[in-house]
């Protein structure tokens, strides 16, 4: 269980993939998260809200990307 990865030819290049690896699935911030005990309440507002973030980053890259394309257009 776990995350591991092959050591081929360098340690630094496995270390680097290992890096990549836990970046991409969160580990940091599982570990700083589970330090205590979430409410089930909390843990509801706290998923909606980066829900929330989720979907206004993505409206507000769409829109400025709108915007570009009309300026390019003139």
């Amino acid at each position: 269980a776990g995350r591991s990865v092959q050591v081929r030819a360098d340690l630094p290049s496995a270390l680097s993939r290992l890096r990549m690896i836990l970046t991409a699935n969160n580990v940091k911030a599982d570990q700083v998260r589970q330090r205590f005990h979430e409410r089930p309440g909390l843990k509801k507002k706290r998923l909606k809200s980066a829900r929330h973030r989720k979907r206004f980053k993505a409206g507000f890259k769409k829109l400025v990307s709108i915007a570009m394309e009309m300026k390019r257009k003139g």
